[in-house]
């Protein structure tokens, strides 16, 4: 056997070798990707309950900050936790951004200048189609066309609040690769808050109870019979506004579901992240505050009506009421010192 014949044998053992590892690779790929392991909290949870209810227009995922830029029409942007390496992931004015080890899932906004009708009584402004990207932006995926809000990943699984002409708003989800879509109630509960597999939620419908749906089994326990609204979870807590009670913040121990008030003014909305709460009161000096997990030691942030309030390992970001497009940020473990978020313009993928 020559030489050449060699080279071609080699040349073909080679080449059967590489193609068998390269589509074996990209089958695991594939499977890992669509397959988050439950068991794993940093994988189940997309975002904060509290970020959430405030739009979800920050995500942080492995020191990564996934943001939607006022500047630039709300498009998806990225950025490291202290605002630096600022990159233009893709177009789409997005939404409650949720994030796991392998996609970023959003509800892409019909943009500034719809003149798409009204969702929930919500300017179209924010809501249409329900979306995934790469971590980079590329490759998206449409997961649903309709009108969705209130996304949140749960396991494998994405639970939202849909809009259809013949049902009009109820709750559905829809597994991560785009398939398994089902509505899972008639209500319009917010499905923001979750843990694990378990999604939390208040009643609407027929009560204002606390609820916890476990994603993969599909048990549905009541854990508190009141008046809530907003249920986040942070630490073993439930967090919620206790309507009964001025619009109070009051938290349930998971462990003993043991119901106590933690912020005794009324508000209007809030978040929790760390050893820390922030809230937006209406009534007295309004404005929107900190205190610690027991309402003491508040300090003021900022005067007036905010809104959007998000937290990352870094920073608070919040919006003001009436002033469009401008977010401001204070640093989460440090002084309040506000300051205006100014983020760059980038080019997408």
């Amino acid at each position: 056997m020559n030489r050449v014949v060699k080279l071609i044998i080699l040349l073909c053992v080679a080449a059967g070798i590489f193609t068998a590892v390269f589509f074996g690779m990209r089958f695991f790929r594939n499977k890992l990707l669509l397959d988050n392991t439950s068991s794993s909290q940093n994988v189940s949870e997309g975002n904060s309950g509290g970020n959430l209810y405030n739009g979800g227009m920050f995500c942080e995922k492995n020191g990564i900050v996934y943001f939607a830029n006022p500047n630039d029409n709300y498009s998806l942007y990225s950025m490291n936790a202290f605002g630096g390496d600022q990159k233009k992931l893709c177009a789409d004015s997005v939404a409650y951004i949720n994030v796991d080890d392998n996609y970023i899932y959003y509800t892409r906004r019909a943009g500034s200048n719809s003149n798409s009708d009204d969702f929930m009584g919500i300017s179209a402004v924010y809501q249409y189609a329900l979306c995934r990207v790469n971590l980079d932006g590329t490759d998206p995926l449409i997961l649903d066309d309709d009108p969705c809000m209130n996304a949140c990943l749960v396991g494998n699984y994405i639970y939202y609040l849909h809009y259809d002409s013949k049902d009009a708003t109820t709750v559905y989800r829809i597994g991560i690769d785009g398939k398994n879509k089902e509505r899972v109630s008639e209500g319009q509960s917010l499905t923001c808050s979750a843990h694990g597999d378990v999604l939390y939620y208040n009643g609407t419908t027929t009560d204002h109870n606390l609820y916890a749906l476990n994603s993969t089994t599909g048990n549905l326990q009541m854990i508190y019979e009141g008046n809530a609204w907003q249920p986040t979870y942070s630490n073993g807590y439930l967090y919620f506004l206790n309507l009964n009670d001025n619009y109070s913040i009051c938290r349930i121990n998971l462990s003993t579901y043991e119901a106590i008030t933690v912020v005794d003014k009324s508000v209007q909305n809030f978040n929790v992240y760390g050893n820390s709460i922030y809230y937006q009161t209406q009534e007295g000096d309004i404005g929107l505050y900190m205190s610690d997990l027991n309402g003491e030691n508040e300090a003021l942030i900022s005067y007036g009506n905010c809104c959007e309030i998000c937290v990352t390992s870094s920073y608070l970001y919040f919006r003001k009421y009436e002033v469009e497009d401008i977010y401001y940020r204070t640093m989460t473990n440090s002084e309040v010192n506000v300051e205006t978020f100014v983020p760059v313009l980038g080019n997408s993928n």
